[in-house]
């Protein structure tokens, strides 16, 4: 359909080039601040810090593995209401002069309306998902960050040992944890944008 066509350029390629160009590189710069924080870890403290990186990755990876389903799911979806509502916005437009002589103008906006809602919900729950694991990764590292901080002064840590271990969670969840989620806000914006 030729209006299907007309989305396709008018909506998909400039979000192409916004989103997967952009978003390239987002997810280029945050891999090097989480390097650069990986490397800062493992040389203050090798143990914990593959520990605690391991803890890390196994958690985004776990958010991404039931995440990025879903929101692929969604990302078809919008794409084809938008599609709908781009056919339908046509096809009112250009059935004026029927729509005035049959005066069926409620059911082309019915149409357009229904098709319309379907495409604004999609789009706000693809938002939704897209922030959940940015939210999710920097809540259990401000959670794991307690937690450990907790556990060693119960523990009976005190002196170099616990202000070491601590100072390399407090750079794990203030650099790498949202460095980290940025990169997973990046590539869900990357998934949305992907053409097929």
């Amino acid at each position: 359909h030729s209006v299907a066509l007309g989305r396709l350029f008018q909506h998909d390629l400039s979000l192409w080039a916004r989103e997967l160009i952009g978003n390239m590189l987002r997810i280029l710069t945050h891999v090097l601040t989480v390097l650069i924080g990986v490397v800062a870890a493992l040389l203050l403290s090798p143990l914990e810090g593959i520990l605690i990186l391991g803890c890390v990755a196994l958690v985004a990876y776990g958010i991404l593995y039931f995440i990025r389903p879903v929101l692929s799911s969604w990302a078809q979806k919008l794409r084809k209401a938008q599609e709908v509502t781009m056919v339908k916005g046509v096809e009112t437009l250009a059935s004026v002069k029927d729509i005035k002589i049959r005066e069926s103008l409620g059911f082309f906006v019915n149409t357009f309306v229904s098709s319309y809602e379907g495409m604004a919900v999609a789009k706000s729950i693809m938002a939704s998902l897209s922030q959940l694991p940015t939210s999710i990764l920097l809540m259990l590292g401000q959670v794991g960050l307690l937690a450990v901080a907790i556990a060693l002064w119960h523990g009976g840590s005190f002196g170099g040992e616990f202000t070491s271990l601590l100072a390399l969670m407090v750079l794990i969840t203030s650099r790498v944890v949202p460095a980290v989620s940025r990169v997973f806000a990046s590539v869900s914006s990357l998934l949305n944008a992907v053409p097929w």
